[in-house]
């Protein structure tokens, strides 16, 4: 059909300009809008399933028999034409989930089957479905058409969308529920350490050290469980190292926002850094630590020309410990005893980032390795946030803390000629 029948059919305003607030007076009756909505996609999955192929002329033919009786408005019925067609043609039932700013996570089982992580809790969306298997694989397609990814490459396929949202797909065979799509929205990543600050992620005493720390080149890592905020804190560490500094990053998907000059951007694999090393870095970030680049990052870490700060899919700092271990004795075959010692000369700071049940964003703790009297490698706590209890309201009740002990990394920044943060330990002293 062309151009001019569609706007014969509907009658359309080609000079109209829309607007998101005209929206509030389309379609005033939300119930009639979804009726005719449901209506209309459930006559084209039956065209669908007779094999007939879904053309623009049938989707009219489709709305025209669907509406006849309704005293809809030119507005109206546009709306109406607006929300089949990116049904059928742009990212279907998806469009408005990828919209919502409260939708974290879309989660596509099947054809009638949509979860969405929102506020940390996955719910079931009973309100949009798909037409059938087809038409998710159609949207799939739309999805990957900025990318030289083909749907029929892979049983499985994981990418980044052009707004930074990571796109699983996996289809049959391995899948057996037909094409399943996981995405993973993008949220814009926090690179400030004042605006975190402000956020109540940490304290201004707790920003001032561990900038001082980044200034020193101190080797930091990062742990947290998905969606803490790894990425975002690692990005904001990152912007407060020297102007003077180059810095090679290392990620498998390009979240990182680091505002320097001199930044060099690697994809991960297992010779990467390796790679890193030949083109002259004085800062070295990786996003996402793999088990295979372990050892490697352990061992730039020992070098003290170049300090490393990277993040751990890890819930805590002793879970870190526990698998740079393993993953160091395995790769160097020595023993554990050699490995502690090797990681206790190598890594200056552990930072824990936590997504509590509240919604928010927590450092939980900052502590680092130290050795006990019997000489045994110990985990020092410098900073901590306590938990008191779960308010009412749904916020966490709890408290920053500084613990009563001067720490290894202190001295080490102050031997850098950095002083700005002796106040913070002096009553330690």
């Amino acid at each position: 059909m062309s151009r001019n029948s569609l706007i014969k059919e509907f009658n359309l305003d080609v000079n109209y300009d829309y607007k998101e607030d005209d929206l509030k007076y389309i379609f005033n009756n939300k119930e009639e809008l979804e009726i005719l909505r449901r209506n209309i996609l459930n006559e084209l999955g039956n065209q669908s399933y007779k094999n007939i192929t879904i053309t623009k002329e049938l989707v009219l033919d489709v709305i025209s028999e669907k509406t006849r009786g309704y005293n809809l408005s030119n507005l109206e019925r546009n709306h109406l034409y607006n929300i089949i067609n990116e049904e059928i043609n742009g990212y279907g039932p998806l469009s408005s989930l990828l919209k919502d700013d409260n939708v974290e996570e879309i989660m596509v089982n099947s054809y009638n089957e949509i979860y969405a992580l929102v506020d940390g809790k996955i719910v079931r969306d009973n309100s949009i479905s798909f037409i059938n298997n087809e038409h998710i694989i159609r949207t799939i397609k739309k999805l990957l058409s900025n990318s030289n990814i083909k749907l029929d490459s892979s049983n499985v396929i994981e990418t980044t969308l052009s707004d930074g949202s990571l796109l699983t797909v996996v289809m049959p065979p391995v899948s057996v529920n037909g094409p399943v799509i996981n995405i993973k929205k993008f949220n814009p990543v926090v690179t400030d350490m004042d605006e975190l600050v402000k956020l109540g992620t940490l304290t201004p005493y707790m920003a001032r050290f561990l900038e001082a720390a980044v200034k020193a080149k101190l080797n930091i890592i990062i742990s947290g469980g998905s969606k803490s905020g790894k990425t975002s804190l690692l990005s904001s560490l990152a912007n407060l190292s020297s102007d003077y500094s180059r810095l090679i990053t290392i990620s498998p998907t390009d979240e990182l926002n680091i505002r320097k000059n001199n930044v060099v951007n690697l994809k991960t694999n297992d010779n990467i850094i390796k790679t890193a090393l030949n083109i002259h870095p004085n800062t070295l970030i990786i996003n996402n630590l793999s088990k295979e680049l372990v050892s490697s990052s352990i061992d730039v870490m020992v070098d003290d020309s170049i300090n490393v700060m990277e993040t751990c899919s890890s819930n805590n700092a002793l879970e870190v410990i526990n698998f740079l271990e393993s993953a160091y004795v395995e790769q160097k075959n020595i023993a554990s005893k050699i490995a502690r010692e090797t990681m206790y000369n190598a890594i200056d700071l552990i930072v824990t980032i936590s997504k509590l049940s509240d919604n928010k964003h927590r450092i939980t703790s900052i502590l680092e390795l130290n050795k006990n009297q019997k000489g045994e490698i110990v985990l020092k706590e410098i900073f901590a946030f306590k938990q008191k209890k779960l308010l009412d309201s749904g916020r966490v009740d709890g408290e920053f803390q500084l613990y009563k002990y001067i720490p290894r990394a202190y001295k080490k920044i102050s031997s850098k000629g950095i002083d700005y943060i002796d106040d913070i330990f002096d009553s330690l002293k």
